[in-house]
């Protein structure tokens, strides 16, 4: 669209300096062409600048209708004749027969809207350059009124012009990923519709009308409402049955790894899952995520019992033992009491966490309980088995995804923790998703009451395929999720080489890297990266997803005179498809790093990241947060250098393998 701004920016606005010299230039060469009857001049003149001669067309129709002499007359049948051999269509009859008709109360009124409106667009320069969007939200407003007061008045051509500047100031380019596209396509259709009624096929309709068509192609639009153009797709979901209502009864998940579920913690590694964290015995904890929790007591040393009728005293003992046990309880209160489950597993004096031991066990203080997702619920949806995992162990199932800022995420990044499903006699869950794909055809999935019951809609899609590219590491999971009307899509694509879905956007929304198995596995959180690119899938198309090698480093580093400092916690790594890689567990990033006076090609000799290695560096240099990236590192530079690149590479990381960071 950046042609289409500045075409219009030099163009329509009545007052950008530049524009009126060009139109005047313009204008001056016509009249001295038509005295002397170079026909072919004019010609040229047409051709070469068409939107000077569709202004001087609409200018010149409505000196006729206010003044009208013998040489403005002259002059607008050398227009209509120039125009006849240069264009198609009668944009010039229509303007003529539109000023002719035009009352003195309908002169005042579009004068006045026209005035306004040729402002606006000023305002619409300042704000597009200071990228400014609260005041083009405002101007989105603006342009809508007068384009629905001019096409009110007749006068199509300036509406239509409106209309497209509503449709950008409201765009990605200048709202990025919270920009409304149903109103971009709505206003982009006034214009292509209106230009076909005053039959004007000029470079705006001709770069607007495919944009259109591929807004409305991922379900923006609503279609052509007139000139017999075709119009869009129609409406990507559609309502193709009666809501099927269900009861799921509750199942106890007793293992980690009877089905595969887009988990991070899933695994061995329980020091870092989530876990109730008591005092001295007799101190009270509630779980972390549920609001309406039973109080656990700390009743001994190793000792935990629920309340489960809120009289202050231990009720019902959980298991807290060196290995992994499933524990059926409940949770709520009164008519809201239900069912639930949690893998308890108590630490051990000789734990391992990013490879270094460090004890769990219980002390007189403090201890930590670490619990893992056991509680789900099946329904029946007209016989095929839904089975949901309350994997984010909020106490609901089918709940709305939430964020953590958990330890090893660079800060402002959060990873997306959600409840998860089995479709039919799938082993390989997907997260809850408001859209799913059954062996009958879509639904539309609701979860009600916290998952007391599940209501499944029968949903015609048009659609499309994405394909995962990986290469390195190949992902165990990669979610993509929807986006404007599939928000709350979420979608795998890593567990099949093409993946059907709903006609629309998508990006990379979380994902999971992994090598070895048992205590031996290491692993890495899948993030957006902030130059992760959106996929379009359109029906029948399939859109490549890349993913993986070749790997970058992404940093922050401080010059100073003499030295360059590399903050450790702000490195992470890309792929090629702008993936961010997170939480890197059991293979901490350890590069080395190099710099040079920007413009050389040789680097300064490799220095190394330290990382924390064993009990003495945890215990001095920041415990279990340092521990997922590498420390700080001073680079020495020389100070007459102050333009300087710096790179970091490593030559092998358990994970990874080699990475060949890129000059920064």
């Amino acid at each position: 669209m950046a042609r289409l701004i500045t075409l219009i920016a030099l163009v329509v606005f009545a007052g950008v300096a530049r524009a009126q010299a060009t139109y005047v230039e313009f204008k001056d060469r016509f009249e001295k062409a038509q005295v002397i009857g170079a026909k072919d001049e004019l010609k040229r003149l047409f051709q070469s600048h068409e939107p000077w001669a569709i202004q001087f067309v609409a200018e010149t129709a409505e000196a006729i209708a206010n003044s009208p002499n013998e040489r403005i007359q002259t002059r607008f049948a050398t227009i209509a004749e120039t125009w006849a051999a240069t264009k198609s269509g009668d944009f010039v009859k229509n303007m003529e027969r539109y000023f002719s008709y035009l009352d003195p109360p309908s002169v005042r009124e579009r004068f006045r809207i026209k005035s306004q409106y040729d402002k606006a667009t000023n305002y619409f320069v300042e704000a597009e350059a200071a990228k400014e969007r609260g005041k083009l939200n405002a101007l989105a407003e603006q342009f809508k009124g007068y384009a629905e007061g001019l096409e009110a008045l007749g006068d199509k051509y300036l509406a239509g012009n409106a209309w497209l500047f509503r449709a950008l100031c409201l765009d990605e380019a200048h709202q990025g990923p919270s920009a409304d596209l149903r109103e971009v396509a709505a206003a982009y259709r006034k214009l292509v519709d209106l230009r076909i009624e005053i039959d004007l096929k000029d470079r705006f309709y001709r770069e607007t009308e495919p944009a259109l068509k591929r807004l409305e192609g991922l379900g923006f639009g609503g279609g052509s409402k007139g000139g017999g153009e075709e119009g869009g797709a129609g409406p990507v979901a559609a309502t193709a049955g009666k809501s099927i209502s269900a009861v799921p009864a509750f199942e106890v998940v007793s293992t980690l790894d009877t089905f595969s579920r887009p988990n991070y913690f899933l695994d061995d590694h329980y020091p870092i899952w989530d876990s109730i964290r008591f005092g001295k015995v007799g101190s009270v904890a509630s779980l972390p995520r549920v609001p309406d929790s039973p109080k656990f007591i700390r009743t001994g040393s190793t000792k935990v019992e629920i309340d489960t009728d809120g009289d202050g005293v231990g009720d019902l003992e959980v298991p807290a033992r060196g290995k992994l046990e499933p524990f059926e309880f409940e949770i709520g209160k009164g008519s809201s009491k239900r069912k639930w489950a949690l893998l308890f597993q108590a630490g051990n004096q000789s734990d391992q966490y990013q490879g270094i031991e460090l004890s769990n066990a219980a002390s007189d203080e403090n201890w930590s309980l670490f619990l893992s997702p056991g509680a789900s619920v099946v329904a029946d949806i007209e016989g095929v088995r839904l089975q949901v995992f309350d994997d984010n162990m909020d106490g609901a199932f089918g709940s709305a995804p939430t964020g953590y800022g958990h330890l090893g995420i660079t800060p402002g990044l959060f990873q997306p923790e959600f409840d998860t499903m089995l479709i039919g006699e799938a082993k390989r869950a997907m997260p809850w998703s408001q859209f799913a794909k059954f062996p009958s055809g879509w639904m539309k999935l609701e979860s009600q009451d916290g998952g007391a019951r599940f209501l499944a809609t029968p949903t015609e899609m048009r659609t499309g395929k994405l394909k995962l590219e990986s290469k390195g590491v190949a992902p165990e999971y990669l979610i993509m999720q929807g986006a404007n009307d599939f928000e709350q899509l979420y979608i795998d694509i890593a567990g099949a080489k093409e993946v059907e879905v709903p006609v629309g956007r998508y990006r990379v929304y979380w994902g999971l890297v992994a090598k070895g198995s048992k205590k031996q596995l290491v692993k890495a959180l899948v993030l957006p990266g902030d130059n992760a690119p959106t996929y379009e899938v359109m029906e029948g198309q399939t859109v490549s997803v890349k993913f993986g090698a070749p790997y970058d480093f992404v940093f922050q580093s401080d010059v100073a005179d003499e030295t360059i400092t590399i903050s450790g916690k702000s490195i992470a790594l890309v792929g090629a498809g702008g993936e961010r890689y997170e939480r890197i567990y059991g293979a901490v990033l350890r590069p080395e790093a190099s710099y040079r006076k920007a413009g050389t090609k040789r680097g300064s000799k490799p220095a190394s990241f330290d990382i924390i290695q064993d009990r003495d560096g945890f215990d001095r240099k920041g415990g279990y947060e340092a521990m997922w990236k590498p420390l700080d590192l001073v680079l020495p530079k020389k100070a007459n250098e102050a333009d300087v690149e710096v790179q970091l590479t490593e030559k092998k990381n358990k994970l990874f393998g080699k990475i060949d960071g890129t000059w920064q």
